[in-house]
């Protein structure tokens, strides 16, 4: 009680303190303890065969050999993962292939850690991070259920270099630039709440939709095209721009797996990813056509938590950084299947 008492003396103060630190230290140990218990059920499940970072939301991706993964996306060098994004207008309403699809035949390269952007009959566009940084112009673009997110502005060239090749005259391009506050994955879309509500708040994310890695079997991607009846509408991982390929697994195992250790990273399993129109984006011809939607909604829609958006591949958050690489032996925890409507 002699303890305990001088806490409690001068009006509760350090008691609460006390009994704040007492509870971040019970949590600390039982998150450690459950660490350890899933990582002694993990077991081999298949390799890594590619690796995709995608630097502008909704353009080309680039494959590399390895990605450094940390919290608010994988990245290469300076880059990140959707670390740069698109916007349109005075309302600065964000652009994606939804709207755009030609903004997927623009390609972003990395070389020498400089980044710049091509497109057929168009001039290459380079920019310069730390140009953008002392410029230090924020602007913002506006997401999902209009929520607002801020952006350095890459400048008036990149812009109307962007209005030339899209045809149309307003667009910007922002950097999230690692001076600048990021997205929690929690405070994401409203129609996510259910999941995203069980994410720490310091697991943060750059320009994506929902999470901040998604990881897809080539076998799914081959079943699906077994289903699709019109093989002229055939499709490829490319369709659905998942950073984390795998081989060697069966057709949809990805979906049972509730933690995912590659190298020295660890992930868990937030959600099926449900999928939308951008799917059905050609990503060669930037064509839209019916696939694979329409087959995917005969076997793959998990009601009523995505309605009519079925699902296909799984979306991951990062549970502990480190590096992937091609080749890498992916290690999961399995789970139970989830129920998905006949």
């Amino acid at each position: 009680m002699g303890i305990l008492s001088r806490f409690f003396d001068d009006g509760g103060a350090d008691a609460v303190g006390y009994f704040l630190l007492l509870s971040s230290v019970v949590r600390a140990t039982f998150w450690w303890t459950e660490g350890r218990r899933l990582r002694s059920q993990r077991r081999p499940v298949g390799r890594i065969s590619r690796l995709t970072l995608f630097p502008v939301k909704s353009m080309a991706g680039i494959d590399v050999a390895r990605l450094d993964c940390a919290t608010p996306g994988a990245h290469v060098g300076p880059f990140g993962d959707r670390d740069f994004m698109v916007t349109l207008g005075d309302d600065h309403k964000f652009v994606t292939a939804r709207h755009e699809p030609r903004l997927y035949m623009i390609r972003p390269k990395i070389k020498d850690e400089k980044f710049s952007l091509e497109a057929e009959n168009m001039e290459t566009l380079l920019i310069n991070l730390k140009d953008i940084e002392a410029s230090n112009i924020v602007a913002y673009g506006l997401v999902h259920d209009n929520v607002k997110v801020l952006g350095l502005d890459c400048g008036a060239k990149a812009g109307e270099w962007l209005s030339r090749f899209l045809k149309q005259a307003g667009y910007r391009l922002l950097y999230l630039s690692p001076s600048l506050e990021k997205r929690a994955i929690r405070n994401g879309t409203v129609k996510y709440a259910p999941w995203t509500s069980r994410v720490d708040l310091d697991n943060k994310m750059a320009y994506q939709d929902f999470s901040t890695y998604h990881i897809l079997s080539e076998s799914s991607v081959d079943d699906l095209n077994k289903h699709i009846n019109d093989s002229s509408k055939s499709v490829s991982v490319d369709n659905f721009r998942p950073n984390i390929v795998v081989s060697g697994v069966s057709a949809y195992d990805e979906d049972n797996w509730t933690k995912v250790y590659i190298g020295d990273a660890e992930f868990s399993n937030v959600k099926l990813c449900s999928r939308c129109v951008m799917t059905t984006v050609n990503p060669k011809t930037c064509k839209l056509t019916d696939e694979p939607l329409k087959t995917l909604r005969k076997y793959r829609k998990l009601v009523p938590s995505f309605g009519d958006s079925p699902c296909f591949g799984v979306n991951l958050i990062l549970d502990k950084p480190g590096t992937i690489k091609v080749g890498d032996t992916v290690h999961a925890v399995i789970g139970q299947p989830p129920k998905l409507a006949a």
